[in-house]
């Protein structure tokens, strides 16, 4: 089925395989995917230890491995906790180190009043999506009509909520991306 501009949608699903980095995505599938990996050990070892130390560095591995898992969902810090086993304020640490380093970032619900926003769950989202897929080992395969429609509503959610945050710098007014979501779960992902 053609979409926009002529584009088939294997050719959106190759965009959100390929992810951000313009070199990597001149690489094969598998080479790319190595150095996604790759990259995120990096940040676990190197880049998290100078923004925080990191007494647990594979409890991080492990936390960045499930925000791939979770991307564009409300996250429930305390659950993450359990499932990590970690106290609640080191995943919260280690979320802000993954922020500071702009490998998530978090869209605060969207409530009246400044006030409220804050008491409802964030939704984060995996900056970008081709080491979100590569963490999860994810390929062209994986999103064919009818195999896992739920990892490809979340990445499809990053990456369109990742290019709304990329243009904010750009607009003459200073917005802010929210989600918004009603007691009886009808949702707006990016508000």
């Amino acid at each position: 089925e053609v979409g926009l501009a002529g584009r088939v949608r294997s050719d959106y699903m190759a965009r959100k395989i390929a992810g951000g980095v313009r070199a990597a995505r001149m690489v094969r599938l598998r080479t790319r995917q190595g150095q996604y990996r790759d990259y995120v050990d990096a940040v676990v070892d190197r880049d998290g230890a100078d923004i925080r130390a990191i007494r647990r560095p594979d409890a991080l591995r492990l936390l960045i491995d499930q925000m791939a898992a979770r991307t564009a969902q409300e996250i429930n810090t305390s659950e993450l906790a359990k499932l990590a086993k970690l106290k609640r304020g080191t995943v919260d640490q280690y979320l802000d180190i993954l922020m500071r380093l702009s490998m998530v970032t978090k869209l605060s619900a969207w409530m009246p009043g400044e006030g409220k926003r804050d008491i409802k769950q964030p939704k984060f989202h995996f900056v970008d999506t081709g080491i979100a897929t590569a963490l999860r080992r994810l390929n062209d395969k994986s999103f064919e009509i009818g195999n896992t429609p739920e990892a490809l509503g979340g990445l499809l959610e990053s990456f369109v909520a990742g290019e709304l945050q990329r243009a904010l710098p750009m607009q003459d007014d200073d917005y802010r991306l929210y989600h918004w979501r009603s007691a009886d779960r009808r949702e707006i992902d990016v508000l």
